[in-house]
């Protein structure tokens, strides 16, 4: 017994120099490579090698706290042959930016809500426009609006006096009268070679304003339906298939045009233009020239009937 102590402190420490004896691992250590055949790897550096090719596979998955280092030993191929996926896709193509509109020139924007006053009767006929007031009302230059009123003059809708300012058109009667048998002349001549000329897709579309006029009968419409008048003529006149002709009805469409906004009061008129424009495209999508003829010389006397029968029409001549 006290043999086996002895032993065991002699294990624990060296006596004479009181260093630390060898632990039993490094002795076991020692021993298997003493019997390991030379040239041969060992036990231990074998194990080394297997731990390193562990820390290899994981090289895809660092530390926490350590950066991304991509792993660079190739992908397995796939056992079924199909290719390999890259590791990184090329990123896709992005969409290109939606361009905001661009607004209109302000000498575009004077007239067209200058030329919208006056046909809706708010710049009254025979009343003088100061450039100066208009142009704070519009929130706009001078310059613009100076422009606009030189377009609205060769449009016949305002009257420029040197050196004493710019004046609202009124109505007048003899015009209105020319305007509409120059009219009958004419777009009865568009609406037969519609007729002859039409196509599917033409049809369509003249069906296709129909049904926006079908919900625009009501008095806070009367705009509305005013644009969609001039649209449903401008459509056939172009369907006419002749530029002259089309070119030429669009200048007495805007001549006019003063005249429906003051026709178009009545509720029963404006239902009797939606009922005309039916009348005129049945024609058309049936080939009936002289049907066509018919339906659009009636639609155009029954406008020329309404406006003479608008009660106050003299007091938008413009004279006092």
């Amino acid at each position: 017994m006290e043999a086996t102590a002895a032993m065991t402190k002699a294990a624990r420490h060296d006596g004479t120099s009181g260093a630390e004896a060898p632990r039993p691992e490094v002795l076991h250590r020692e021993a298997l490579h003493r019997e390991a055949p030379h040239g041969g790897a060992s036990h231990g550096e074998a194990s080394q090698g297997e731990a390193s090719q562990g820390d290899a596979s994981l090289g895809e998955v660092p530390h926490r706290d350590a950066p991304f280092v991509e792993a660079r030993h190739p992908a397995a191929p796939d056992p079924h042959g199909a290719p390999h996926a890259a590791p990184h896709a090329p990123p896709a193509p992005t969409a290109p930016c939606a361009v905001p509109a661009t607004p209109p020139p302000l000498a575009e924007q004077a007239y067209r809500a200058i030329r919208s006053r006056i046909i809706a009767c708010r710049y009254r006929p025979g009343s003088r426009l100061n450039e100066a007031e208009v142009a704070a009302q519009l929130g706009l230059g001078r310059t613009p609006v100076r422009q606009a009123f030189d377009r609205l003059r060769l449009e016949g809708l305002v009257t420029v006096h040197p050196r004493k300012g710019v004046e609202v058109r009124g109505f007048e009667v003899g015009e209105l009268l020319e305007i509409a048998e120059a009219r009958l002349a004419n777009e009865c001549l568009a609406a037969g070679l519609a007729a002859e000329r039409a196509t599917a897709a033409d049809l369509a579309a003249l069906e296709e304003i129909l049904l926006r006029s079908g919900v625009a009968t009501e008095p806070q419409e009367t705009a509305r339906l005013m644009q969609l008048d001039a649209e449903f003529h401008g459509r056939l006149a172009d369907i006419a298939g002749n530029t002259v002709l089309a070119a030429l009805l669009r200048n007495l469409c805007d001549r006019t045009i003063r005249f429906w906004f003051v026709a178009a009061g009545r509720q029963q008129h404006r239902r009797a233009v939606i009922e005309q424009h039916a009348d005129i495209v049945a024609a058309i999508a049936a080939g009936d020239r002289a049907g066509a003829e018919d339906a659009m010389r009636r639609h155009l006397e029954d406008f020329r009937r309404s406006v003479m029968r608008q009660p106050g029409l003299e007091r938008l001549s413009g004279t006092p």
